[in-house]
């Protein structure tokens, strides 16, 4: 029984290290999420990873093309985590729009995902399903995801 602890500890540790589970793409899904603040519901779209090793894949991956966040804010989905947030990024090779990012993610038994948000800087959703340049920037945040980070 120790030993089987331990193997399944050693196996989950190499895992952790990753981006993915290996063998298993990063799945993904566009989801509208909405939250409550000051009384008012508040919705927004997220692009959610799933098939990944941690709820923190997004945070790492975005740290190591962008380097550190510019401040952190409270989970939106899990209360010991943090999201994190990049301002004034330029995330479309030949675009001069800005972005703001924020990564978040959960690691529960009824959920396990990591999560990006994007607005414009003005403030508009890029992950709703009007926005301009939604479906390239899924291509750009996928390819942020699925690239390993020793290779950033």
């Amino acid at each position: 029984m120790l030993k089987t602890f331990f193997k399944l500890l050693i196996f989950y540790s190499l895992v952790g290290c990753g981006t993915s589970i290996k063998g298993h793409e990063p799945s993904y899904e566009v989801a509208l999420h909405g939250t409550n603040t000051d009384g008012e519901t508040v919705n927004f779209y997220e692009l959610r990873f799933y098939d990944i090793a941690s709820a923190r894949v997004a945070t790492k991956a975005m740290f190591a093309k962008y380097g550190k966040s510019d401040r952190y804010n409270s989970s939106l989905h899990q209360s010991n985590m943090l999201r994190e947030v990049w301002e004034n990024l330029s995330l479309i090779e030949g675009d001069t729009t800005r972005y703001t990012v924020v990564t978040d993610g959960t690691e529960t038994q009824k959920n396990f995902f990591t999560c990006i948000k994007v607005f414009d800087s003005n403030g508009q959703d890029a992950l709703h399903p009007s926005f301009h340049s939604r479906d390239l920037l899924i291509q750009t945040l996928e390819g942020i995801i699925k690239t390993p980070e020793d290779s950033h």
